[in-house]
């Protein structure tokens, strides 16, 4: 389903959807619907106070192949999943960030990067 809104927000519908999820799962049962003409608030009554704005933004490629980088030279690992999860984008798309562009840069040190667990 489309969201009309996300060009006016400036996010993406995934994101949409995780907001949508976020404030749903912080509540006794959902307060948003989503139904075939978008999504609605099921209860007029909400107070709104208790809803946290999101705390992270949007992020293309590069900022993500940045954090990554920063975080293995910090924190000399990553869980790409949790990271994933945390960036509210797929693993499969911290993959391919680590494969197109995190790779290219630690090679560039004779660096490269081991898997370790059963991922």
């Amino acid at each position: 389903m489309a969201c009309a809104g996300t060009a006016f927000l400036g996010v993406s519908e995934r994101s949409v959807r995780n907001y949508i999820r976020n404030i749903n799962d912080a509540s006794d049962t959902p307060l948003i619907l989503q139904t075939d003409a978008g999504y609605v608030l099921k209860d007029h009554s909400i107070d709104y106070s208790l809803i946290e704005k999101p705390v992270h933004l949007e992020f293309d490629h590069r900022q993500r192949a940045a954090m990554i980088l920063k975080n293995l030279i910090f924190e000399n690992h990553l869980d790409y999943v949790k990271f994933a999860d945390d960036l509210f984008v797929s693993d499969i798309t911290i993959k391919n960030d680590i494969n197109k562009s995190v790779r290219p840069v630690l090679s560039r040190f004779q660096l490269k990067l081991k898997k370790s667990g059963s991922v």
